[in-house]
Protein backbone atom coordinates (compact mmCIF):
# COMPACT_ATOMS: atom_id res chain seq x y z
CA UNK A 1 0.00 0.00 0.00
CA UNK A 2 2.93 2.41 0.88
CA UNK A 3 4.18 2.21 -2.87
CA UNK A 4 1.04 2.49 -4.09
CA UNK A 5 0.31 5.87 -2.98
CA UNK A 6 -3.20 4.14 -0.76
CA UNK A 7 -2.74 6.64 2.23
CA UNK A 8 -6.13 6.96 3.53
CA UNK A 9 -6.82 10.69 3.98
CA UNK A 10 -7.04 10.57 8.02
CA UNK A 11 -2.74 8.68 7.50
CA UNK A 12 -1.92 11.61 5.56
CA UNK A 13 -3.20 14.04 7.56
CA UNK A 14 -1.79 12.38 10.62
CA UNK A 15 1.68 12.66 8.67
CA UNK A 16 1.79 15.59 8.02
CA UNK A 17 0.30 16.95 11.36
CA UNK A 18 3.60 15.20 12.92
CA UNK A 19 5.59 16.72 10.57
CA UNK A 20 4.16 20.28 11.61
CA UNK A 21 4.70 19.44 15.04
CA UNK A 22 8.38 18.40 14.50
CA UNK A 23 8.54 21.49 12.87
CA UNK A 24 7.50 23.29 15.48
CA UNK A 25 9.47 21.45 18.17
CA UNK A 26 12.47 21.96 15.86
CA UNK A 27 11.76 26.02 15.63
CA UNK A 28 11.50 26.25 19.56
CA UNK A 29 14.58 23.96 19.92
CA UNK A 30 16.74 26.52 18.14
CA UNK A 31 15.03 29.54 19.67
CA UNK A 32 16.23 28.35 23.45
CA UNK A 33 19.99 28.04 21.39
CA UNK A 34 19.32 32.12 20.28
CA UNK A 35 17.55 33.05 23.66
CA UNK A 36 21.08 31.76 25.20
CA UNK A 37 23.23 33.21 22.90
CA UNK A 38 21.90 36.74 23.03
CA UNK A 39 21.31 36.38 27.02
CA UNK A 40 24.91 35.46 27.00
CA UNK A 41 26.20 38.19 24.91
CA UNK A 42 23.91 40.85 26.18
CA UNK A 43 24.99 39.97 30.29
CA UNK A 44 28.03 38.24 30.18
CA UNK A 45 29.24 36.48 33.44
CA UNK A 46 31.96 37.40 35.30
CA UNK A 47 34.07 34.46 34.53
CA UNK A 48 33.98 35.63 31.46
CA UNK A 49 35.69 39.17 31.99
CA UNK A 50 32.25 40.69 31.44
CA UNK A 51 33.34 40.69 28.09
CA UNK A 52 31.51 38.81 25.47
CA UNK A 53 32.87 36.84 23.25
CA UNK A 54 35.39 36.45 26.10
CA UNK A 55 38.96 37.20 25.89
CA UNK A 56 41.02 35.04 23.57
CA UNK A 57 37.89 34.03 21.90
CA UNK A 58 37.84 35.47 18.33
CA UNK A 59 33.98 34.57 16.65
CA UNK A 60 34.02 33.36 12.89
CA UNK A 61 33.79 36.39 10.51
CA UNK A 62 30.26 36.21 8.99
CA UNK A 63 30.91 37.45 5.41
CA UNK A 64 33.49 34.02 4.88
CA UNK A 65 32.13 30.28 5.34
CA UNK A 66 28.89 31.25 7.15
CA UNK A 67 27.43 33.68 4.72
CA UNK A 68 28.41 31.11 1.97
CA UNK A 69 26.93 28.46 4.02
CA UNK A 70 23.48 30.68 4.20
CA UNK A 71 23.73 30.91 0.28
CA UNK A 72 23.85 26.92 0.10
CA UNK A 73 20.85 26.39 2.07
CA UNK A 74 18.66 28.94 0.71
CA UNK A 75 19.47 27.60 -2.89
CA UNK A 76 18.97 24.55 -1.94
CA UNK A 77 15.56 25.91 -0.95
CA UNK A 78 14.61 27.02 -4.35
CA UNK A 79 16.07 23.54 -5.33
CA UNK A 80 13.96 21.31 -3.38
CA UNK A 81 11.01 24.02 -4.62
CA UNK A 82 11.80 23.61 -7.98
CA UNK A 83 12.05 19.95 -7.72
CA UNK A 84 8.34 19.53 -6.27
CA UNK A 85 6.95 21.83 -8.79
CA UNK A 86 8.10 19.55 -11.54
CA UNK A 87 7.11 16.57 -9.97
CA UNK A 88 3.61 17.99 -10.04
CA UNK A 89 3.96 19.17 -13.78
CA UNK A 90 5.05 15.29 -14.23
CA UNK A 91 8.49 16.24 -15.50
CA UNK A 92 10.16 13.51 -13.70
CA UNK A 93 13.84 13.74 -15.40
CA UNK A 94 13.60 18.24 -14.22
CA UNK A 95 12.65 16.89 -10.15
CA UNK A 96 15.44 14.54 -10.72
CA UNK A 97 17.55 17.15 -11.43
CA UNK A 98 16.39 19.22 -8.57
CA UNK A 99 16.72 16.76 -5.81
CA UNK A 100 19.93 16.09 -6.95
CA UNK A 101 20.88 19.65 -7.03
CA UNK A 102 19.96 19.66 -3.61
CA UNK A 103 21.43 16.96 -2.62
CA UNK A 104 24.74 18.30 -4.15
CA UNK A 105 24.06 21.80 -1.80
CA UNK A 106 23.04 19.94 1.24
CA UNK A 107 26.55 18.10 0.54
CA UNK A 108 28.63 20.92 0.02
CA UNK A 109 27.02 22.84 3.38
CA UNK A 110 28.17 19.70 5.46
CA UNK A 111 31.64 19.64 4.06
CA UNK A 112 31.93 23.73 4.79
CA UNK A 113 30.97 23.17 8.41
CA UNK A 114 33.23 20.60 8.73
CA UNK A 115 35.73 22.77 7.45
CA UNK A 116 34.79 25.52 9.77
CA UNK A 117 34.82 23.73 12.72
CA UNK A 118 38.91 22.61 12.13
CA UNK A 119 39.62 25.87 11.53
CA UNK A 120 37.89 27.45 14.14
CA UNK A 121 39.98 29.20 16.77
CA UNK A 122 38.02 27.98 19.80
CA UNK A 123 36.16 24.95 21.12
CA UNK A 124 33.24 24.02 23.31
CA UNK A 125 34.84 24.17 26.18
CA UNK A 126 36.45 27.25 26.01
CA UNK A 127 33.56 28.99 27.27
CA UNK A 128 29.50 29.27 26.73
CA UNK A 129 30.34 31.16 23.54
CA UNK A 130 32.03 27.80 22.54
CA UNK A 131 29.55 25.42 23.71
CA UNK A 132 26.59 27.51 22.41
CA UNK A 133 28.22 28.31 19.28
CA UNK A 134 28.95 24.44 18.45
CA UNK A 135 25.68 23.52 19.72
CA UNK A 136 23.48 25.33 17.12
CA UNK A 137 25.81 24.43 14.73
CA UNK A 138 26.04 20.92 15.35
CA UNK A 139 22.38 20.26 15.83
CA UNK A 140 21.62 22.25 12.64
CA UNK A 141 24.33 20.30 10.81
CA UNK A 142 22.63 17.14 12.04
CA UNK A 143 19.12 18.52 10.96
CA UNK A 144 20.94 19.09 7.37
CA UNK A 145 22.63 15.33 7.74
CA UNK A 146 19.09 14.27 8.36
CA UNK A 147 17.72 16.23 5.03
CA UNK A 148 20.00 14.62 2.97
CA UNK A 149 19.47 11.35 4.01
CA UNK A 150 15.59 11.68 3.31
CA UNK A 151 15.86 13.69 0.08
CA UNK A 152 18.56 11.26 -0.84
CA UNK A 153 15.62 8.26 -0.68
CA UNK A 154 13.27 10.03 -2.00
CA UNK A 155 15.46 10.71 -5.13
CA UNK A 156 15.94 7.09 -5.11
CA UNK A 157 11.94 6.01 -4.71
CA UNK A 158 11.56 8.86 -7.53
CA UNK A 159 14.02 7.32 -9.97
CA UNK A 160 12.37 4.47 -9.37
CA UNK A 161 8.78 5.71 -10.23
CA UNK A 162 7.39 5.23 -6.89
CA UNK A 163 6.26 8.95 -7.02
CA UNK A 164 4.41 10.66 -9.20
CA UNK A 165 2.28 14.06 -9.66
CA UNK A 166 -0.35 12.40 -7.36
CA UNK A 167 1.52 10.64 -4.97
CA UNK A 168 4.78 11.79 -3.61
CA UNK A 169 4.21 12.18 -0.01
CA UNK A 170 7.06 11.06 1.40
CA UNK A 171 8.88 14.14 -0.78
CA UNK A 172 6.77 16.30 0.09
CA UNK A 173 7.78 15.27 4.00
CA UNK A 174 11.66 15.21 3.07
CA UNK A 175 11.36 19.46 1.61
Amino acid sequence: ATFQGKHTMEVIAGLRLGMLMFIASEVMFFFSFFYALFFLSLSPDVSLGLLYPPVGVSPVGVLGVPLLNSILLLSSGVSITWAHYELLSKNISSSLIGLLITLILGLVFLMFQAVEYKTSSFTMADSSFGSVFFLMTGFHGAHVCVGVVFITISTIRLYLNHYNNNHHLGLELAA
